[in-house]
């Protein structure tokens, strides 16, 4: 990351076109290690437990 310094320029923000593509490809992480798709959110607590031990 290179951080440019812009005095005037509007602010383009940071990793907000990263975070799109980042639950498909956690959901295709997850069906990769168990075989099983995820289909609701969030893909993390219990109900990723549960997921996984099934």
């Amino acid at each position: 990351m290179h951080l440019i310094n812009r005095p005037g320029a509007p602010f383009l923000g940071a990793a907000e076109a990263s975070m799109g593509p980042t639950a498909g490809a956690l959901a295709n992480a997850i069906f990769d290690a168990t075989g099983q798709r995820p289909r609701d959110m969030p893909f993390a607590g219990e109900g990723l437990r549960k997921r996984i031990d099934a």
